[in-house]
């Protein structure tokens, strides 16, 4: 699994991030350091899914929980 440095590095890096959430490259930053809300985080995976065509994708981001967040994956 990847982790929120990667994701956000893979996407593009900091810049491209708040573009994407639609904030300051500040609150990316802050999101690196101390975690980032996890709504943004599945946003993200879905983001890099596509991006990546599927090599990043969500089974292998949320493992225990991606069969409740999206039942059509089962």
């Amino acid at each position: 699994m990847l982790s929120e440095t990667q994701m956000i590095d893979l996407l593009g890096g900091t810049t491209k991030a708040a573009e994407l959430f639609g904030c300051t490259k500040a609150s990316i930053s802050l999101w690196k350091k101390r975690g980032m809300p996890e709504h943004h985080k599945m946003k993200l995976v879905l983001e890099l899914e596509k991006q990546t065509n599927g090599l990043v994708n969500r089974k292998i981001m949320f493992p225990e929980t991606y069969h409740l967040m999206w039942p059509e994956l089962k």
